[in-house]
């Protein structure tokens, strides 16, 4: 969420972004609340707290978004996500099962099957007013209506992951941040082996392509099976996951490889590896491609991105050393 770096000091050197750690570390200390602490609370009872001090707010208390700013954005805040696609558009709803989310959506007095909630959207600066009802027959909870609204905002062509995270300060209990990432229009499961062969070379053949930058991959670059991205590469060439201090700890960024299998992937930055880590996804990626210290992974513009800062085309050149009989080295 590129949006939300607007928000704090925008200092882009590494000496800022670890001030984000030590005032996380600060307040934990001072609420005597871990992060395990907080992920084992409901919503009901989370207390927001700014860099003001604590902002206490009843389930019933409806603040207006002007009067306050999202100032955190937190992974373990994430309650819940949703693939939308243009199936759901043309129905006009989104289901959730009931074991999904009905520890997040409570019912409303006098009204306990319907519920409006608040929707933040930082890359819009818009607030989406959505309105929920649980089906009793079918056990699901359903946004019947607001959400078509941020689809067209958004201009979503085919499909996209939304996610819903607890947003702090929170103005409400009915109160969440959204954020998404862009997927394929082509259902690939639905073409033949010779369309998703040609697809692929259409899409990820490296002639004439603008390479953005290699990264020949150590084995320190592996932390339990996921990617470890260095600094300094990671900042010039992935602008958009810059994390400045006081905002929030995690971007997202998605590949798609030689096989049109796209990887969304949530990109963290770790003091003590002074690196960035490939966190929810980074592991699958490396052993789908079965990445081993000494290959070389080049990163390509797409044609079509479907966020230019976040999409990136990959390729995996595989080293010699790896080969039984072969020379080391590359």
């Amino acid at each position: 969420m590129s949006e939300s770096r607007d928000i704090g000091n925008g200092q882009e050197d590494k000496k800022g972004k670890r001030k984000f750690s030590d005032l996380q570390q600060q307040e934990e200390t001072e609420t005597g609340t871990g992060k395990q602490g907080r992920t084992d609370q409901t919503h009901h009872e989370l207390i927001s707290k700014s860099q003001l001090g604590e902002l206490l707010i009843s389930d019933d208390t409806m603040v207006t978004s002007s009067s306050t700013k999202l100032i955190e954005f937190k992974p373990e805040n994430f309650r819940f996500e949703k693939e939308l696609t243009a199936n759901d558009v043309e129905h006009g709803i989104i289901s959730f099962p009931y074991s999904t989310i009905s520890d997040y959506f409570p019912p409303v007095a006098g009204k306990p099957s319907e519920l409006q909630i608040e929707v933040s959207d930082p890359p819009l600066d818009t607030e989406w007013q959505m309105t929920v009802k649980y089906d009793a027959a079918q056990r699901k909870f359903l946004i019947t209506s607001g959400w078509e609204d941020f689809w067209n905002a958004h201009d979503f062509l085919g499909s996209a992951m939304i996610y819903f995270y607890i947003p702090l300060p929170r103005l409400h209990a009915r109160h969440y941040l959204i954020e998404y990432v862009r997927l394929q229009d082509r259902d690939i499961e639905n073409t033949t082996e010779s369309d998703s062969d040609d697809y692929a070379y259409a899409n990820n053949d490296i002639l004439g392509r603008v390479m953005v930058f290699e990264l020949k991959v150590n084995r320190i670059d592996f932390k339990d099976g996921r990617l470890v991205l260095p600094y300094e590469e990671a900042r010039e060439n992935f602008q958009e996951i810059e994390i400045p201090p006081e905002t929030h700890e995690m971007e997202r960024i998605c590949f798609t490889d030689a096989w049109v299998r796209n990887w969304s992937m949530e990109v963290m930055f770790k003091n003590e590896l002074d690196a960035y880590l490939v966190h929810d996804g980074g592991k699958e990626f490396v052993d789908y491609l079965n990445l081993k210290a000494a290959d070389v992974i080049k990163f390509y513009e797409p044609d079509n991105a479907w966020d230019p800062m976040r999409h990136f085309l990959v390729d995996c050149v595989k080293s010699n050393s790896h080969i039984p009989g072969s020379s080391s080295g590359s």
